[in-house]
Parts: C-alpha cells; sequence; structure tokens
C-alpha cells in the first residue's frame, strides 16, 4: 500500500479517492469534477437512518 506524506497511518485504513470528473445527474455529455476525499462506507446511510428512526420510536414511547 502506497502512503502519501499527508496520511498518517490512522488515515492509511480510509481509502482515497482522487480528483476526478464524473458525469452529471441525467446528463450524458456534461461532466464536473469531484475533489479528493474519503471513500464513504455504504453502511453510512443506512445506518444514519436506523438511529434516526430509533430515536424517533423511543420519543413517541416514552
Amino acid at each position: 500500500m502506497i502512503v502519501r506524506e499527508d496520511e498518517t497511518t490512522l488515515g492509511a485504513d480510509m481509502p482515497w479517492v482522487e480528483r476526478h470528473r464524473r458525469r452529471l445527474p441525467h446528463s450524458w455529455f456534461r461532466t464536473t469534477s469531484v475533489e479528493r476525499h474519503y471513500r464513504r462506507s455504504p453502511a453510512t446511510i443506512p445506518t444514519v437512518i436506523a438511529v434516526v428512526l430509533a430515536i424517533i420510536l423511543l420519543i413517541v414511547l416514552f
């Protein structure tokens, strides 16, 4: 694994997505630049939804 100068050993576990271009939604020809960022875990959104629903359920029941 290649570790960059600006990454620490803790940050090396999270894969970086390099700066790149991607298509805009619903467009075949227009593109936009995406800056370098950490790759987000695919389980992030369902986890957030589950936590919010659990909090709402606790509020409703008590």
